[in-house]
């Protein structure tokens, strides 16, 4: 699930460099309401516990990715609104490849074994 934006911790702390980093980072909460922490948790929230949410969905917010109610971009693995503004990193979402490195990272950081055919991959 991604959170969009949301006036948290990460996004104040977030290393933005160069010009249009900085620029973005001090027009961010002029220019495009940050959604509240608690607004941000609701595709995540709604990604574990949603009723209508199946395997393989992956839920944004609904206006331009950046606020509003959560919206299934990519169902059952499959993109579903490529014309969807955050459709550019929805494609990794699908990519089998960083599927992989995402659950091979995520061992490595816990120290936990999921799958044990991740490591031939």
């Amino acid at each position: 699930a991604d959170p969009g934006l949301a006036a948290t911790e990460i996004f104040e702390k977030q290393d933005m460099e160069g010009v249009i980093g900085s620029t973005y980072k001090i027009f961010a909460h002029r220019i495009i309401p940050l959604q509240s922490p608690a607004d941000g948790a609701v595709p995540l929230i709604t990604a574990s516990f949603g009723s209508d949410v199946k395997s393989g969905d992956f839920l944004a917010p609904s206006k331009l990715g950046i606020t509003g109610e959560p919206k299934v971009v990519v169902r059952e693995g499959e993109r579903v609104d490529k014309r969807f503004i955050n459709s550019y990193w929805e494609k990794y979402v699908v990519d089998d490849s960083q599927q992989n490195l995402m659950w091979l990272k995520s061992e490595e950081v816990l120290d936990v074994k999921f799958f044990q055919e991740l490591e031939s991959k």
